[in-house]
């Protein structure tokens, strides 16, 4: 298996990287609105920091 083979997407990596995050939330939060969460900042590209003022951040 070469590197590009190994890093192909496939139906089990993307549940794997999507979905298991959200059900680990669940479990250790109990309450829907970390998942919520947790794909907001996921999908988010730009933040908005308060530090003093206002301002956009990119999310690392």
């Amino acid at each position: 298996m070469d590197l590009k083979e190994f890093l192909r997407p496939t139906p089990l990596k993307l549940i794997v990287t999507v979905l298991l995050p959200a059900v680990i939330a669940y479990i250790v939060t109990l309450q829907t609105e970390s998942i919520l969460n947790f794909y907001w900042y996921l999908l988010t590209p730009i933040i908005k920091v308060w530090a003093d003022e206002m301002f956009n951040e990119f999310n690392p």
